[in-house]
């Protein structure tokens, strides 16, 4: 049981930390390419992004194995694989952008984001920002990951626990607030959900 659990706080550990990874890059593009100041970028109060976090525990559970066996060599598998996560990246881009189109109203995934450069779709994803994610998709896989299990390892199971439980009362303690103060529409996702069926 304590294997189990411990695999459950390394995975919301990981989670908690790509989501504030992506909050870091989102604010640095407002200071340093769009706005010129500081924008608290997602749509909680915390500093994280959570699309960050689910995007590379993604990254991490689809591409690992691939990365470890270098089935395509030792050249151009970490090509396949960093071009692999720009791909899921903008997959769940896009497919969030849908999830927050049925659930907040109004204007969806544009209070969020949207996209005005060359190429874009609805404004729901880029070609620049599909590369983006394709480049910190493979720091992600080849930089980020492995320094945060090599810290992981070195951490008590005790200090694994304490750390997770602060970070799990904040962070869904945001997340309640959150669904408060945004105008979702839960009755429109169940509608967008069921009709799939």
């Amino acid at each position: 049981m304590k294997k189990i659990f411990e695999k459950l706080e390394n995975i919301f550990l990981a989670f908690m930390a790509y989501s504030f990874l992506g909050w870091v890059y989102e604010v640095s593009l407002e200071i340093f390419f769009y706005s010129k100041h500081f924008v608290n970028r997602g749509m909680f109060f915390g500093s994280y992004v959570p699309i960050y976090g689910y995007g590379a525990l993604i990254f991490i559970a689809l591409l690992t194995r691939m990365k470890n066996k270098k089935p395509f060599g030792k050249v151009l598998t970490p090509v396949v694989v960093t071009v692999l996560t720009g791909v899921i990246a903008t997959v769940v881009e896009l497919g969030v952008s849908y999830i927050l189109d049925a659930t907040i109203k109004p204007g969806g995934f544009q209070n969020f984001w949207g996209y005005d450069e060359w190429g874009n779709f609805e404004r729901r994803i880029a070609p620049i920002a599909s590369f983006r994610f394709m480049i910190g998709g493979g720091i992600v896989m080849y930089v980020i990951q492995p320094f945060l299990s090599r810290i992981g390892k070195r951490m008590s199971f005790t200090v694994k626990t304490v750390l997770s439980v602060i970070l799990a009362i904040i962070f869904f303690t945001d997340v309640i607030t959150t669904l408060f103060r945004l105008p979702f529409n839960l009755e429109s996702l169940w509608n967008s959900v069921t009709a799939m069926f």
